[in-house]
């Protein structure tokens, strides 16, 4: 997967920004149809709490909150349209012949993460989440000639998560003023 957020820092121990992540492109490994690629994306708010910043190690505990899509797509519908480029619609595992199963659904994930400060600029973080996505459901065609569907509870899990910060972290947004009295 993938992910970028961007963030201001408040009294070095609260950030608040807008953060998007997702997945490209991956087999979601369904048992009742093989030709499938799966895609997810989200965007949205993320408020981070960081209590100790000025250790060297240290805690923070992001919670995301925003609005994603998954989406179903066959591997014929693939070919046809994002290697091939002919944009033929009339061959695919789908019911309609294309692509299929689009479901917008709204997420909350809460994250612990360990940072590490390298530099007054760097951090690296590892970390994990649950994701908990509420919405309907995104159907697809099994092997039986029926349809089966991927719901809420199955993009609802568990998430691990390693990357860099890079900011301003210890820059402060106002100086302190000399007040000079004159005689």
């Amino acid at each position: 997967g993938y992910g970028a957020s961007g963030m201001l820092i408040f009294n070095r121990r609260w950030s608040i920004g807008v953060a998007a992540f997702g997945t490209r492109n991956i087999d979601p490994k369904l048992s009742d149809n093989s030709g499938l690629h799966f895609n997810y994306q989200a965007a949205g708010g993320i408020l981070e709490f960081t209590p100790r910043p000025d250790r060297i190690v240290h805690l923070s505990f992001p919670l995301f909150l925003g609005a994603g899509m998954a989406r179903l797509d066959s591997s014929e519908f693939r070919r046809n349209n994002q290697f091939e480029g002919t944009g033929d619609h009339t061959k695919g595992d789908f019911a309609d012949g294309g692509r299929r199963g689009e479901n917008a659904f709204f997420v909350v994930q809460p994250n612990v993460r360990v940072e590490m400060n390298l530099t007054r600029f760097a951090r690296i973080y590892a970390g994990v989440g649950y994701r908990i996505a509420t919405g309907g459901s995104v159907s697809y065609p099994n092997a039986s000639g029926g349809t089966s569907s991927l719901g809420a509870a199955d993009l609802s899990g568990l998430s691990v998560q390693a990357g860099v910060k890079l900011g301003l972290f210890e820059v402060p947004l106002k100086r302190k003023m000399k007040v000079e009295k004159g005689g």
